[in-house]
């Protein structure tokens, strides 16, 4: 695999920043994680834009080393950083990608020394998708369970900035963990409303008066995967609802997802140990959504992860 730093791809064991920069300090920082899908990037336009906002938003500017046009160079960067590391993967498989800009040098750290840095830094990475985790989810489907850590509000934190910052998630992670080894943390809002999960938008589809159901827009991240997904199920007769949800509103779906860009979709099997829809793990729009997937970019999700799993 290979890194990018500032405008050299690099490779990943040569990748580092000082630890001056205000990402390692502070963690001031704006991300993406993307993926690939027949080693070609997905939805790189939808994560540009979403790692655009999300500057603005930190009071950030595009790194200098960027240019007159950074959209178009940072898309050119990633396109030369995926196909540097593709060459080291078997016919078939895929990547992840992550791309982060930091807020630079942390002035009161960095050694009178160092050369000082103008502004934003620039730096990123590949990495080989977690495959055998994919496989378990698309095999047993995702168990949730809330956890006492809630989702940090919006006024404190604007739903629509994607940082580096983890810690919350990291904590509630580990309380899933601890009481139910396996599952994965659902968070809920101050007000005891569903938010999301550590690496996944939840959803939850309502069959009998075909209707998906999700969290206000203000109250999560806009996920480049969702957008991508609500745009599929408008085209499968589904109704869009946004309102605050309560975890009965999961357990008492037909189906709930997990909608994330490493894995993009993955059946949730119960709620708090509450089974969800028939039991069968995966219903109708989640097999509807694979199918669909493949056909548009040649890549069958669950064959793929059993493929590449090692297992």
């Amino acid at each position: 695999m290979y890194g990018l730093i500032e405008g050299a791809i690099v490779p990943l064991s040569s990748a580092n920043i000082p630890l001056w920069d205000l990402g390692f300090a502070q963690g001031v920082a704006v991300t993406e994680q993307l993926r690939t899908l027949g080693q070609e990037l997905w939805l790189l336009d939808s994560h540009l834009d979403r790692l655009e906002q999300g500057l603005r938003i930190a009071w950030l500017e595009w790194p200098e080393v960027l240019g007159a046009n950074p959209r178009q160079e940072l898309a050119r960067l990633l396109h030369q950083l995926v196909a540097s590391s593709s060459t080291q993967l078997d016919p078939g498989d895929d990547l992840g990608c992550c791309v982060v800009v930091t807020g630079g040098d942390h002035g009161r750290f960095r050694p009178a020394s160092a050369t000082p840095l103008s502004g934003s830094r620039l730096v990123g990475h590949t990495f080989r998708l977690p495959h055998a985790e994919l496989a378990r989810r698309h095999r047993e489907g995702v168990r949730l369970i809330t956890v006492p850590t809630r989702e940090i509000p919006a006024a404190s934190l604007d739903r629509r900035l994607k940082s580096r910052s983890r810690m919350h998630y990291w904590i509630a992670q580990h309380e899933a963990e601890f009481a139910a080894p396996g599952a994965q943390a659902l968070l809920l809002d101050t007000a005891g409303c569903v938010a999301e999960s550590p690496a996944a938008t939840i959803v939850a589809i309502d069959g009998r008066i075909r209707r998906c159901l999700l969290p206000a827009p203000e109250a999560i991240l806009p996920g480049t995967c969702l957008g991508w997904f609500l745009d599929l199920v408008s085209r499968y007769g589904l109704e869009v609802t946004r309102k605050p949800l309560h975890v009965t509103d999961l357990q008492s779906a037909s189906e709930v997802l997990s909608l994330s860009t490493p894995g993009i979709i993955a059946p949730v099997c119960a709620v708090d140990g509450v089974p969800i829809g028939n039991g069968e793990v995966g219903g109708e729009i989640y097999w509807q959504t694979i199918v669909e997937l493949g056909e548009r970019t040649g890549v069958d999700l669950i064959h793929q992860s059993r493929q590449f799993a090692g297992v």
